[in-house]
């Protein structure tokens, strides 16, 4: 609890949703070097693609298909 606090003091944002932006941002980059959407989502830490689909559309607000191709991501605020 108290390393949460800590943590979310000096990042601004709580140790789950930072755990989550990295793992989207691996699976990023590990489509970027070629892979499939599945596999990369695997290999970042993702049960599945549904989760990772999931997760993406959370803090991005759309789907990884789309924004596959696209180099702009826009996030959302909660």
């Amino acid at each position: 609890s108290r390393l949460s606090q800590l943590f979310k003091e000096e990042v601004g944002t709580p140790i789950r949703r930072y755990r989550l932006w990295h793992r989207v941002f691996v699976t990023a980059a590990r489509i970027k070097e070629g892979a499939g959407l599945t596999e990369a989502a695997l290999a970042a830490g993702f049960a599945d693609y549904a989760q990772f689909s999931r997760t993406y559309r959370q803090l991005a607000g759309g789907s990884p298909s789309e924004a596959r191709d696209n180099t702009e991501i826009l996030v959302r605020d909660y």
